[in-house]
């Protein structure tokens, strides 16, 4: 291996015996070889360190932090202090890179000068031994030099607010002190990060090869945790979202049409996740009503909704018309086709 380390690649790692080998293995077999690989065991109390440990032994790519645990976004940081990359990639505790993941975003990262690359990845969604695939559109392939417009900034979100799903210079990401909010703890945290890095870039480049697959497992992920303290949680989280966004929106240019669309957007992501933790439809009213008010949600024509894919218009018609009828459609689409796509 080259004593100058390209790619760092972090995994924050809690209680997935069952899954992380799989993961490990994913990474160790890249084709691209000039990387390290740190293993962030956060407080796992299963096996889960000591296959940390037998990895160390078996390849000296391999590094191994233990530390209580303090949540996904503390692990995700503390692999980035530790990191001597070029590059950083993350993956989770229980995916699945492709084997030209990093050979093919390091390639273009290099050739392009880039800040950050985004690709795409596959989504399957794991029930016990049903697996639901969720198809994902393809985006072209295109570098994105200047944000200055809400569309610019669209054409990177669109890829993914997902971690995992590129690569980040290490300068670029320490210049700019970005890192994870550590008071989120159960999803959404990779939102604020990746807005982050979209606003400093300078050069962000999109490549459309499927170069990961997001294992979305009911019963590991934390964003399928259904506890009262899990929904308060992203809740929260999903608030800062909104600030976030809303800074991006004092520095680019946007359409009233558009503002009221991404309105849409938060409103029926956080009527999901009243449906995932079970509250009740009053509750539910409440929360919807109180976050209408903040964000100056206004109800759209349906011509405001050209563009739009049908999936997506339909559920956000029901965000704006009915919430009982947005929940039965949600239970149908999910049970009987696929993974209500967010």
């Amino acid at each position: 291996m080259c004593n100058d380390i390209m790619v760092s690649v972090i995994i924050p790692v809690y209680n997935s015996k069952n899954y992380l080998e799989n993961t490990i293995q994913s990474v160790l077999n890249q084709s691209y070889k000039n990387f390290e690989l740190l293993l962030i065991d956060d407080g796992s109390t299963d096996e889960s360190g000591i296959i940390c440990d037998k990895y160390k032994e078996i390849d000296s790519r391999v590094k191994c932090i233990h530390q209580p645990n303090g949540g996904i976004s503390h692990a995700r940081n503390i692999g980035i202090e530790n990191a001597r990359g070029k590059y950083i990639a993350f993956s989770d505790d229980d995916d699945e890179m492709s084997p030209e993941c990093l050979k093919s975003a390091v390639a273009f990262a290099e050739k392009e000068k880039l800040d950050l690359v985004r690709y795409n990845y596959r989504h399957e969604y794991i029930d016990g031994t049903v697996i639901k695939t969720v198809r994902r559109k393809t985006f072209p392939k295109e570098i994105v030099e200047h944000i200055s417009t809400w569309n610019d900034y669209m054409k990177v979100i669109r890829c993914g607010q997902v971690v995992w799903a590129g690569i980040y210079n290490r300068n670029f990401i320490n210049h700019n002190r970005i890192r994870f909010d550590e008071t989120i703890l159960y999803g959404i945290e990779d939102y604020i990060f990746i807005i982050s890095c979209i606003m400093q870039s300078k050069r962000t480049g999109i490549l459309p090869e499927c170069l990961y697959t997001w294992k979305q497992r009911k019963a590991h992920s934390t964003s399928c945790i259904t506890s009262r303290e899990a929904f308060d949680n992203r809740l929260m989280a999903i608030l800062k979202w909104i600030d976030a966004d809303e800074q991006v929106q004092k520095h680019v240019r946007m359409t009233e049409i558009d503002k009221n669309l991404r309105n849409h957007a938060y409103a029926e992501r956080i009527m999901s996740e009243t449906i995932i933790c079970n509250l009740s439809l009053k509750e539910t009213n409440r929360i919807i009503n109180d976050l209408k008010q903040k964000i100056n949600f206004k109800k759209m024509t349906f011509k405001a909704y050209c563009g739009v894919d049908n999936r997506r218009k339909i559920k956000y018609l029901c965000a704006d018309i009915s919430i009982p009828m947005y929940i039965k459609l949600y239970k149908i689409w999910f049970h009987h086709k696929a993974i209500w796509k967010r």
